[in-house]
C-alpha cells in the first residue's frame, strides 16, 4: 500500500511539473536473393535494424528536455554495427530580461549508421517548445543559424558541450555562447568556438552584428587550429525603411586563420537599395568581394580576388498585369604580384580545399525578363533570357560565350462545379555562341491537367505533359542532321469510396525519353541511329565544359510503364489496414530522378552561367537510381505490400507495421524480350511503434 501511494505522490509531482515524453521504436528486416550475372550465381541479402528512442520535457515552461536513443542493425557484409545518443538541454529564463541555455550530449556512430538521432531529438525539443517554424523546413541556413544560436552543431563529432547567455530588453538582444566539441573515439579531433550575435534598432535602422571565433586542435589539416590563432568572421548587417525607401547593407570580414597559414582572408559587401510605390517595385544592388588568397608568412607572391556584382530589378503588378525584371552582372579577377594570375584561368585547373569556384570565367551578364497578362481565364505570357560569359585562357582572352531565350506562352485555367482544367503551352527559342560556333534549339513543352468528381464516391484525375527540344538542321547550319529529344509522360488516377470504411486508390501511368536523329538530305553521310556510347552526350555535345546535361541513356528510345494500387480498409475509428500492388517496367530509362532533371534542364535552357546543367543533387540521386538498375536494358518490379496502422489513447500511442514483397526480373543490356529472367527477390518487414504522454 506504502509502495501504491508513494508511486501516486511521485505521478502527480512529474505532472505538476508539466513533464510531457515520447518514445519510439523502429525496426526494420530486409531479406533477399539477388541474380549476379557475372558468375551465375545468387547473392543472399540480409540486413536489420532497430531504432530506440526516448525523450521527455520537464517544467511548467517546458525548461529541461533530455533524450537518450540507440540503433543495432546487422548485415550480412558489414556485419554489426550501431550507434548511441544522450544529451540534456537547460533553457531556464533567470531574470525577465536574461536566459540561460546549457547543453550537454554524446553521440557515437560507426560506419554503418547515417541518421543523426541527435538532431531528430532536436527537432522534437523544438516541436515540443514550440519554436518550431515552416520557414525551417524550406530553408536549412535559417535551420542553420537557428541550431547555432542555441548551442547546437550537428558534424558527427562525439560530445557536444556548450552554454548561450541571452539578454533581451526594450533596448536591444544580446547572445554569447561557447561550443566545445571532441571526437575521442572517431579521430580525437577537439573544436572550440565562441559567439557573440547583437541586435538592436535606433531609429529607423535594424541594427545586427555577429561575431564567431574557432579553434581546433593541432592536428586539424583546416587553418583554424589554435597554432595559428583560430578561424575569426563578423558581418555586420544594418537595414532600414524610411517611406518607400528600404536599405540592406552587409558587411562581412573572414580570417581563415589569425597568423598566416595559407588561408584566405575576405573581405564581402553587400548594399541593396529597395524602392517601392504603388504596384511598382525597384531593387539596386551592388556587392564585392575582396579576397586575399592562401596567405602566407612573408608572402612575396600575394594572390588577390576581386569580384564585384551588380543587380538590378524592376517588377510591376497590378494583378493583371505582370512585369519582373532581374539583371545581374558579374566579374572575377585573380591577380598575382598585381599581374594577371595565369593559373587561375588554366583549362586543366582543378578545385581545391581551400578555393571551391575556380573557373576560366572571369564575367558574365545575365538577364531574365517576365511578361504576364491575365485575360479572362486565360494567362498570356512572354519570356525573355540572356547570359553572356566572358572565358580567359591562361592571359589570353577566350571568348565571349552569348545566349538567348525567348519565346510565348499561354494557360489555360478553369473550375467548374465538379470538374478542374489547367493546361498551358510554352515554346522557346535559343540560340547561343560559343567556341567560335553558334548553336540553335526550339524547345516547347506543355502541362495538361484535369480534375473530375462524378459523384460524393468516384473522383477521376488525369495528366499528360510533354517536353520537346529539337535542333533542325535547316535553321542550326553548325549541325548535319535533325535531332529531336522527346519527353512525355501521362497518369490517369482514380479514387472511389465504397463506404465509410473502404476506399480504393488505384493509378496507371507512363512516361518516356527519346531520341530521333535523322541525317540532312544534303549531306553525304549515310548515319540514321546514335550508337551507345555517344548517346550520353548527344544533344550537348555544347555544353559539356559547363556541367553535366548529358542523357545518361543506354537506348535511343526508352519508356516505362507503371501501375499503383492501394486499398484502405478501416475497421474501426482507431485501426486501419492498407493494402498495396505496384507493377512497373523499365525499358531502358534508369532512373526517374533523370527524367526530371532533364525535363528541367530543356525547358530552363538558359540559366546565369549560361547552358541549364544536372544539379549536383539530381546526379547523385540518378547515379544511385542507375546503381540499383544495373548494366540491364529492362527491368520489371513487382511489389505487394500491407500495412497496418493502430492509433489508442486519444492518438497518443501509434503502431504501424508494414510488410512488402518485391520481385523483380531483367533483360540484359546484350539481349532482347524473350531473354527475361529473374532477377532479385526481397522481403522488408518494418514495426514503428510510438507513444507520447
Amino acid at each position: 500500500m506504502l509502495k501504491i501511494r508513494f508511486i501516486g505522490l511521485l505521478a502527480i509531482g512529474i505532472s505538476s511539473l508539466g513533464a510531457e515524453y515520447y518514445i519510439k521504436n523502429n525496426t526494420k528486416l530486409n531479406l533477399g536473393y539477388d541474380e549476379i550475372v557475372e558468375s551465375n550465381s545468387s547473392k543472399f541479402i540480409k540486413n536489420a535494424s532497430t531504432e530506440l528512442n526516448f525523450a521527455g520535457i520537464f517544467g511548467q515552461k517546458k525548461e529541461v528536455f533530455t533524450f537518450v536513443g540507440g540503433e543495432a542493425n546487422f548485415d550480412k557484409d558489414v556485419n554489426f554495427g550501431g550507434g548511441i545518443n544522450l544529451g540534456v538541454n537547460l533553457k531556464k529564463k533567470l531574470s525577465k530580461e536574461v536566459e540561460l541555455i546549457l547543453n550537454a550530449a554524446y553521440q557515437y556512430n560507426n560506419s554503418a549508421t547515417t541518421k543523426n538521432s541527435f538532431e531528430e531529438a532536436i527537432k522534437e525539443m523544438l516541436k515540443f517548445r514550440g519554436e518550431w517554424k515552416k520557414e525551417f523546413e524550406k530553408d536549412k541556413e535559417v535551420l542553420k543559424e537557428y541550431y547555432h544560436s542555441q548551442g547546437f552543431r550537428f558534424k558527427q563529432e562525439e560530445t557536444l558541450f556548450s552554454g548561450v547567455v541571452g539578454y533581451d530588453n526594450d533596448k536591444f538582444k544580446l547572445n554569447t555562447g561557447l561550443m566545445y566539441t571532441a571526437g575521442y573515439l572517431n579521430n580525437g579531433a577537439m573544436r572550440f568556438e565562441s559567439f557573440v550575435n547583437f541586435k538592436t534598432r535606433k531609429l529607423n535602422h535594424d541594427i545586427e552584428f555577429a561575431l564567431s571565433h574557432k579553434l581546433r586542435d593541432h592536428t586539424s589539416t583546416k587553418g583554424d587550429k589554435y597554432t595559428n590563432g583560430g578561424r575569426l568572421k563578423s558581418k555586420i548587417k544594418v537595414s532600414s525603411k524610411v517611406g518607400n525607401l528600404g536599405t540592406n547593407n552587409i558587411l562581412d570580414i573572414y580570417l581563415g586563420s589569425i597568423v598566416p597559414d595559407g588561408r584566405d582572408y575576405k573581405l564581402t559587401s553587400e548594399n541593396e537599395f529597395k524602392y517601392s510605390i504603388n504596384n511598382l517595385e525597384m531593387l539596386t544592388a551592388l556587392n564585392n568581394e575582396l579576397a586575399f588568397r592562401q596567405v602566407k608568412k612573408d608572402d612575396k607572391d600575394l594572390k588577390i580576388r576581386l569580384r564585384p556584382e551588380l543587380r538590378f530589378e524592376l517588377k510591376y503588378d497590378n494583378k493583371k498585369t505582370l512585369f519582373e525584371s532581374k539583371t545581374k552582372v558579374k566579374g572575377r579577377v585573380d591577380l598575382k604580384k598585381m599581374k594577371l594570375d595565369e593559373s587561375e584561368y588554366e583549362g586543366n585547373n582543378q578545385v581545391t580545399n581551400n578555393n571551391t569556384d575556380i573557373s576560366k570565367v572571369i564575367g558574365l551578364v545575365y538577364t531574365d525578363n517576365i511578361f504576364n497578362y491575365k485575360l479572362g481565364i486565360f494567362d498570356l505570357k512572354l519570356s525573355a533570357r540572356y547570359a553572356g560569359v566572358v572565358n580567359m585562357e591562361k592571359t589570353k582572352f577566350k571568348g565571349y560565350d552569348q545566349f538567348v531565350l525567348v519565346g510565348p506562352g499561354i494557360t489555360y485555367a478553369n473550375k467548374l462545379k465538379n470538374s478542374e482544367l489547367k493546361h498551358s503551352f510554352d515554346i522557346r527559342y535559343a540560340l547561343g555562341y560559343k567556341d567560335n560556333k553558334t548553336f540553335s534549339v526550339i524547345n516547347f513543352w506543355s502541362d495538361n491537367k484535369q480534375e473530375y468528381k462524378v459523384n460524393d464516391k468516384l473522383s477521376l484525375k488525369g495528366e499528360l505533359n510533354f517536353t520537346s527540344s529539337n535542333r533542325f538542321s535547316f535553321i542550326d547550319k553548325a549541325t548535319d542532321k535533325n535531332e529531336v529529344l522527346l519527353l512525355a509522360d501521362t497518369k490517369v488516377m482514380l479514387g472511389y469510396n465504397i463506404s465509410d470504411k473502404i476506399e480504393i486508390i488505384s493509378a496507371l501511368g507512363a512516361k518516356t525519353i527519346s531520341l530521333f536523329t535523322e541525317p540532312n538530305k544534303a549531306s553525304s553521310q549515310s548515319s540514321v541511329q546514335p550508337s551507345e556510347e555517344i548517346l550520353t552526350i548527344q544533344l550537348s555535345s555544347d555544353t559539356i565544359k559547363y556541367g553535366d546535361e548529358s542523357l545518361h541513356l543506354i537506348l535511343q528510345y526508352g519508356y516505362k510503364v507503371f501501375s499503383e494500387n492501394k486499398i484502405k480498409y478501416r475497421t474501426n475509428k482507431n485501426i486501419n489496414v492498407i493494402g498495396k500492388l505496384d507493377a512497373s517496367f523499365s525499358y531502358g530509362i534508369k532512373s526517374d530522378r533523370l527524367y526530371e532533371s532533364l525535363t528541367r534542364i530543356k525547358r530552363n535552357r538558359i540559366g546565369e552561367n549560361g547552358i541549364e546543367t544536372h544539379i549536383e543533387e539530381d546526379l547523385k540521386k540518378i547515379q544511385e537510381e542507375e546503381k540499383s538498375f544495373g548494366d540491364n536494358k529492362a527491368v520489371l518490379s513487382i511489389t505487394p505490400g500491407v500495412e497496418l496502422e493502430m492509433k489508442y489513447l486519444d492518438d497518443k500511442l501509434l503502431i504501424k507495421s508494414i510488410l512488402e514483397v518485391n520481385v523483380s526480373a531483367r533483360v540484359e543490356k546484350s539481349k532482347e524480350y524473350k531473354d527475361i529472367q529473374y532477377g532479385r527477390a526481397n522481403i522488408k518487414t518494418g514495426l514503428n511503434v510510438g507513444y507520447r504522454w
